[in-house]
C-alpha cells in the first residue's frame, strides 16, 4: 500500500501538460544521443513503463540529433537525465562555446550562463525544495565556495544550493559534462538520494537530491 500511496502522491504533484511539452522541446534541441525512452514520455513519466529500472542518458557534444547539429562545432550541449518509478529529473546546458566552460566561471561572484533543470515531481536539492517544473540555474564561485542559483522559468530567483567538490570524477573528458546520477554514492542514502554533478577540466562539483515523495532516511546530504 505504501508504494501505491507514494505513486499517487507523485502523480498529484506532477508537472503540468504545458511544462511537460516545454521539457520535451528543450530536450529535443539538446540531446545528441539516442535514448532508450521517448523524449516526450520521459518528460511525462510514461517512459517508466518502458525503462522500469532507472533508465536515463548522458550526452555531451552537439545539440540535437539532426545531421546539421552533428556537423556543427558550436553550440556545445551537455545534458543528463534519469527516470525512476514515479519521478524524472533532467539537467542540461547549451553553451555558446565549444566545450561548455561558460557554465562554470572562475571570476569571483560572476555567474555563468543559464542552464536548465526539469523535475516531473517535487524534489529536494540539498536543502532547497522545488515544486515540479522547469527551472533555470547558474553556477558561481564566490569566496565561500561554489553555488548553484535556481530561478523559476519566469526568471524569478528561488534560492541557492552549495555545491561540494568531489574527490573522484564521473566523467574523464576535459569538456563540460552534467550528470544526473541515480546512485548517490557520495551521499549518505545512495538508494533514495541521487547526485547532480558538474564536471569540467578534471574537477567535479555535486549536490545531493531526492524526490520529495520518497521518504528520506537519516542523512540525505553529502558525507562529511
Amino acid at each position: 500500500m505504501a508504494s501505491v500511496s507514494l505513486a499517487a502522491h507523485a502523480q498529484n504533484d506532477a508537472a503540468s501538460k504545458p511544462v511537460i511539452a516545454r521539457c520535451a522541446d528543450w530536450l529535443k534541441s539538446t540531446i545528441a544521443v539516442a535514448m532508450k525512452v521517448d523524449i516526450a514520455e520521459f518528460c511525462s513519466g510514461a517512459g517508466q513503463q518502458q525503462v522500469p529500472n532507472l533508465g536515463g542518458w548522458h550526452s555531451v557534444g552537439h545539440c540535437g540529433q539532426s545531421k546539421a547539429a552533428a556537423d556543427a562545432k558550436e553550440p556545445y550541449c551537455a545534458s543528463s537525465g534519469v527516470i525512476g518509478h514515479d519521478w524524472a529529473i533532467a539537467a542540461g546546458f547549451k553553451s555558446a562555446v565549444s566545450d561548455g566552460r561558460d557554465l562554470m566561471p572562475e571570476n569571483g561572484y560572476s555567474a555563468g550562463a543559464e542552464a536548465v533543470l526539469y523535475t516531473l515531481t517535487p524534489v529536494q536539492i540539498d536543502q532547497l525544495h522545488l515544486a515540479a517544473g522547469l527551472y533555470r540555474f547558474t553556477l558561481s564561485h564566490p569566496p565561500g565556495g561554489w553555488k548553484m542559483t535556481v530561478a523559476a522559468d519566469s526568471g524569478k530567483e528561488i534560492g541557492t544550493v552549495s555545491l561540494r567538490s568531489a574527490d573522484s570524477l564521473t566523467y574523464l573528458g576535459s569538456e563540460l559534462a552534467i550528470g544526473v546520477v541515480h546512485s548517490g554514492f557520495r551521499c549518505k542514502d545512495p538508494v533514495n538520494v541521487h547526485e547532480l554533478t558538474f564536471t569540467y577540466a578534471g574537477s567535479e562539483l555535486y549536490a545531493c537530491m531526492r524526490p520529495d515523495h520518497i521518504p528520506p532516511v537519516e542523512g540525505t546530504v553529502a558525507k562529511q
